[in-house]
C-alpha cells in the first residue's frame, strides 16, 4: 500500500519532459520558410494590384474611346417639306454619318418641320429614341448634348420657335463655331439653300447606290433597319390606336382594316412630273371606292353579314380637297358618314395637314391589313417598301 502511494506521488511530482533545442541549421531553415511565405504573399499582392490597375486602365481607355466618338449635327434649323420628304432628308443624314464613320447624331439638332405652323418640332416628341438606339452600332445612336463633346454647339432653344418663310438660305444655325470647316465638335451637316446637301445625297443614294459605304449591309437591309428603328413615340402610338379603335364598329382595337391612298388631291394634278404619267392618273374618288367595294366583296369565306374589313382608312389631305376639289370632299364626307359595304365597315381619315397628322397617316397605313395605293405616288411606294 505504501509502495503504491509512493509511486502515485512520484508521478504527480515528476518534472515535464524538457524539449530539445533546435540546431542552428534548423533555425535558419525555419526562418527561410517564413521569409519565402511572406515574399509569396507580397508577390500575390503585387500581382493583384497590377491586375486591378490594368482593369482600371482598360476601363479608362474604354471610357476615353467613348468620349472620343464623333458626333454629327443637323446644321439647318429643321427639316422642310412634307413628312415624306423630311424622312428622305433624315435618311440622308444617317447615310452621311455612316460615310464619315460617325457613330453619333446629336439629338437636339434633329428637328422636324411642321408645315402648318412653319416651326420646328423636336425629334423625341415624334419618335421613340430609346427604341432607335437599340439598333446601335448598326445605325448611329442619338445622343443628348454633352458640353465636353459638343462645345461648338449652342445648347439653347433660340431657333426652336423661329419661322423661316423665305427658306433657309442665309438663316442662322445653332453652331457657336462660325467657320463651317472648323466644325468638328460636333460636325455640321445639312446646310445650304433648302438643305440641298441632304436632298442631293438622298437622290444619289436612291439612283446609284447598291449599298452604304461603311455599313456591312446592302441597300435593302439598310432600309429594313431604318424602317424598323424609326417608330412613333409612345404618345403618337396612343393616338394612332385611338383612331383605329374609334373606327371599329365594336369599339375595339383591330388591324383588320384596309388603307386606301387614292392621291386625288389637286396638287397631284399639277405635279411637275405629270406629263410622264398622265394616262395613269385618276381623280374620281367615287369610282375608286366602288372598285374597292367590288374587288374585296368576295375575297374570303365571310359570313353573309360580315364585311371584308372592319374599317377603311382613307389616307387623304382633306385641306387640299377643301381648297380645290369640292366634289371629292363631298364624297369623302358622305362615305365617312355612311361607311362601305352597306354600312358594315366604317370609313375614317386623320387629315394630313399637320406634321403629326402626316406621321400618323403613314404609320396607320403601314400597319393595316391591306394597302391599296398608286405606283404614281412616292408616298404609296414608300409604304409598300416598309410593309414588304
Amino acid at each position: 500500500m505504501n509502495e503504491e502511494k509512493s509511486k502515485l506521488i512520484h508521478r504527480r511530482t515528476r518534472s515535464p519532459p524538457i524539449e530539445s533545442q533546435p540546431s542552428p541549421d534548423e533555425v535558419e531553415q525555419r526562418q527561410s520558410i517564413k521569409i519565402r511565405g511572406v515574399q509569396s504573399r507580397i508577390v500575390v499582392a503585387f500581382i493583384t494590384i497590377g491586375l486591378l490597375f490594368s482593369s482600371i486602365g482598360i476601363f479608362v481607355s474604354f471610357a476615353n474611346r467613348q468620349k472620343q466618338l464623333k458626333t454629327i449635327a443637323l446644321t439647318a434649323p429643321f427639316f422642310k417639306g412634307s413628312f415624306h420628304n423630311q424622312l428622305k432628308r433624315f435618311t440622308a443624314l444617317v447615310i452621311i454619318a455612316q460615310d464619315m464613320d460617325i457613330s453619333q447624331i446629336l439629338l437636339p439638332s434633329i428637328r422636324w418641320g411642321d408645315g402648318i405652323a412653319d416651326r420646328a418640332v423636336l425629334h423625341d416628341e415624334l419618335f421613340d429614341v430609346e427604341h432607335w438606339n437599340t439598333f446601335y452600332p448598326r445605325l448611329p445612336r442619338l445622343v443628348t448634348y454633352d458640353p465636353k463633346q459638343h462645345y461648338q454647339w449652342d445648347a439653347t432653344d433660340r431657333l426652336l420657335n423661329m419661322t423661316f418663310p423665305g427658306g433657309f438660305h442665309g438663316a442662322p444655325d445653332q453652331f457657336l463655331e462660325t467657320n463651317i470647316k472648323h466644325r468638328t465638335m460636333p460636325y455640321g451637316v445639312g446646310g445650304g439653300h433648302e438643305m440641298d446637301e441632304l436632298w442631293i445625297r438622298y437622290r444619289q443614294y436612291r439612283r446609284y447606290s447598291t449599298g452604304i459605304h461603311n455599313l456591312p449591309v446592302k441597300r435593302k437591309e439598310f432600309e429594313e433597319l431604318m424602317s424598323s428603328a424609326l417608330v412613333p413615340s409612345r404618345v403618337l402610338r396612343k393616338k394612332m390606336k385611338s383612331f383605329v379603335r374609334g373606327s371599329n364598329i365594336n369599339g375595339t382595337e383591330t388591324k383588320s382594316y384596309l388603307t386606301l391612298h387614292a392621291r386625288i388631291e389637286p396638287d397631284m394634278e399639277y405635279h411637275p412630273q405629270r406629263d410622264k404619267c398622265e394616262e395613269f392618273k385618276d381623280f374620281n374618288l367615287t369610282e375608286m371606292l366602288s372598285n374597292v367595294e367590288e374587288t374585296f366583296a368576295n375575297t374570303s369565306t365571310l359570313t353573309e353579314n360580315e364585311p371584308p374589313f372592319q374599317a377603311v382608312f382613307l389616307a387623304i389631305d382633306r385641306q387640299n380637297l377643301i381648297e380645290g376639289a369640292p366634289s371629292d370632299l363631298a364624297r369623302l364626307t358622305e362615305v365617312e358618314m355612311k361607311g362601305m359595304w352597306n354600312g358594315r365597315s366604317r370609313v375614317f381619315s386623320v387629315g394630313a395637314e399637320s406634321l403629326i397628322g402626316q406621321i400618323i397617316d403613314f404609320f396607320i397605313a403601314i400597319e393595316s391589313k391591306t394597302f391599296v395605293g398608286t405606283p404614281l405616288s412616292t408616298w404609296s411606294t414608300d409604304v409598300w417598301t416598309v410593309r414588304y
